[in-house]
């Protein structure tokens, strides 16, 4: 049977499409960090001298089941307020399993949404001047030390729509078998 490996260079193609609907790319440092207990109810913990500064190389969790919270004032860039953009969460874990580190992100005191490794971003739609963000931290069921990883991002909003009118679709034959 002949290929011409559409699926694969279909593939690579809208991999490298998407890298290029990014207009602005900022990594966040500078959150600060507490460990603490299982977390009972939404009531954000009170940034006080408990948290410590959470450095570039720093790493989280290092226990089965660790838990902590990471906040940061997030100052958006003069030239981004308006626009829609997306905090990206992630750690060094990847692929899909139940052991995975998942996050509870809170905006200016509101609960927000839930993340893991499928759902790591944070929209910020016609961005303001500045966010609380508070992150509550769930290592998972690992005992390994976890990278924290948050990335501030701005997209070319046409060429984002064209990736996913035409991702979506490509997706979803993944799943269908051929004739």
């Amino acid at each position: 049977m002949q290929t011409d490996f559409y699926e694969d260079r279909l593939r690579v193609f809208l991999e490298e499409f998407k890298k290029n609907t990014v207009a602005y790319s900022e990594k966040i440092e500078g959150f600060l960090y507490k460990p603490c207990e299982y977390k009972v109810g939404n009531e954000l913990p009170v940034v006080d001298e408990s948290f410590k500064s959470f450095e570039k190389n720093d790493r989280w969790g290092g226990k089965y089941d660790a838990h902590a919270w990471l906040y940061k004032k997030l100052i958006v860039p003069k030239e981004l307020t308006g626009k829609n953009l997306e905090l990206t969460v992630s750690t060094q874990l990847d692929g899909w399993d139940a052991v995975n580190p998942q996050f509870i992100a809170y905006v200016d005191g509101k609960l927000q949404q839930g993340l893991d490794v499928n759902h790591r971003e944070i929209f910020l739609d016609n961005a303001k001047g500045e966010y609380d963000i508070f992150l509550y931290a769930y290592s998972g069921r690992n005992d390994c030390l976890l990278d924290f990883n948050v990335t501030l991002n701005a997209y070319y909003e046409n060429a984002r729509r064209l990736y996913y009118k035409i991702a979506v679709p490509y997706e979803v034959t993944l799943y269908h078998e051929p004739y």
